[in-house]
């Protein structure tokens, strides 16, 4: 019998492709070390799917594996060995190949021999926008000044209205000097201020002016840092007793504040991993309520409890790499859709990195601020924790 127009007889002795299978039985992190990245735990890097370049970029775990970069995944060493040969199109001999250069095949004497190993892609261009300068957030910096018991500025005295008492870690949160001193400083630097310590005003829906903090009442500024401890950023809080003219905390115009965070000085400790390292970490949202947090860490156990204070973007897998594993992290978002997706995220990211993740449940509408103007005294810390609940991530999704 003749075969139809369209089908094509089926040859008998075709050679089969390549079996990748027995990828599937090869560990993932034996494999990402045959490929020559950087293993650490249950973590490696560069990601072999997108080239980010960061170490402890892709996680591995009960599923497989997953790069928190490009969210590239898969189940097994096979996807990962087809990730690092170009994706999912590229032919299985060319995967077939690569894993034999690298030991995870045998290799087939009718094939020839590779040779040579392989090399990640080139990273992903960088498409966010450029960062602060760092020695122009050093400059601003030292014309703000640690805040005082004191009541003669705008940011102190809108700190009592909301029940805080005005010191903090002067490596979080300073006032911004008055614009007079400011502009003596800026003619004797003969510099000029920077242009992303701004607040755009808007006019038919386009940038009209953009306002230097000094000339507003974004008076409270918080330090940002990233990994390693480092000054990456400032950001401003409105501390007039009305509306804002816009968000309450406001990012340097035209700048980058991914992978930042606030932090305090034992904060800043679990960031860099050097000097005394705090046993516990503390995260909330926004300035004020990272400086409650920080003098709740401070007034519970000096030096021994660290504060983080987050907005959209701030976690980055390279602002987790020098937690220790001893550390036992207390999220205290708000009790909110926006606090619940952050608790499910830095949950995820935490969890498989730290000896515990905790969260702090916070009465309905009351942020950390609210629980300290109406207590009128230092939030008690140890008792929050008591409180706390293992962070779940069935409860959280």
């Amino acid at each position: 019998m003749l075969p139809a127009r369209n089908e094509r007889p089926i040859a008998r002795n075709a050679p089969r492709g390549p079996d990748l299978d027995p990828l599937i039985a090869i560990p993932i992190l034996d494999a990402a070390a045959a490929l020559g990245l950087h293993v650490s735990r249950d973590r490696f890097g560069p990601c072999p799917a997108c080239g980010n370049k960061s170490p402890r970029t892709v996680q591995v775990h009960a599923g497989g594996w997953h790069c928190h970069h490009c969210d590239a995944g898969g189940k097994s060493s096979k996807q990962l060995l087809w990730a690092a040969a170009g994706g999912r199109g590229t032919p299985a001999e060319v995967v077939a190949d690569l894993a034999r250069s690298v030991g995870l095949l045998a290799h087939d004497d009718a094939l020839p021999r590779p040779v040579g190993g392989w090399k990640p892609p080139p990273p992903p261009e960088v498409t966010e926008r450029p960062r602060v300068d760092p020695k122009e957030a050093q400059f601003v910096w030292a014309q703000c000044f640690p805040l005082s018991s004191t009541i003669h500025n705008p940011a102190e005295v809108w700190l009592r209205s909301r029940g805080m008492a005005p010191t903090c870690d002067p490596t979080l949160a300073r006032r911004l000097g008055t614009p007079g001193l400011i502009r003596d400083a800026l003619e004797a630097h003969r510099v000029e201020w920077p242009e992303w310590a701004t607040m755009p005003t808007y006019r038919d829906g386009e940038v009209h002016r953009l306002v230097p903090w000094l000339e507003t009442t974004y008076g409270l500024i918080g330090a940002a840092y990233g990994p390693g401890g480092h000054l990456g950023g400032l950001r401003a809080r409105w501390v007039a007793l009305g509306k804002p003219p816009g968000p309450k905390e406001i990012s340097p115009y035209g700048r980058s504040m991914m992978g930042l965070v606030y932090a305090d000085t034992a904060g800043r400790s679990l960031l860099s991993g050097r000097g005394r390292i705090p046993t516990a970490l503390v995260i909330s949202e926004g300035l004020p309520d990272t400086m409650v947090a920080s003098e709740a860490a401070f007034t519970a156990a000096p030096g021994n409890v660290g504060a983080w204070g987050i907005w959209s973007g701030s976690l980055r897998p390279g602002l987790l790499e020098n937690l220790p594993r001893s550390t036992t992290v207390y999220l205290a978002f708000d009790p909110d859709k926006a606090g619940r997706v952050y608790t499910k995220k830095w949950g995820e990211a935490l969890a498989p990195l730290v000896r515990a993740v905790r969260v702090i449940p916070l009465p309905r509408g009351k942020d950390l601020g609210d629980l300290r103007k109406l207590k009128g005294a230092p939030l008690d810390l140890r008792n929050m924790a008591r409180a706390s609940v293992r962070w779940d991530p069935e409860v959280s999704s």
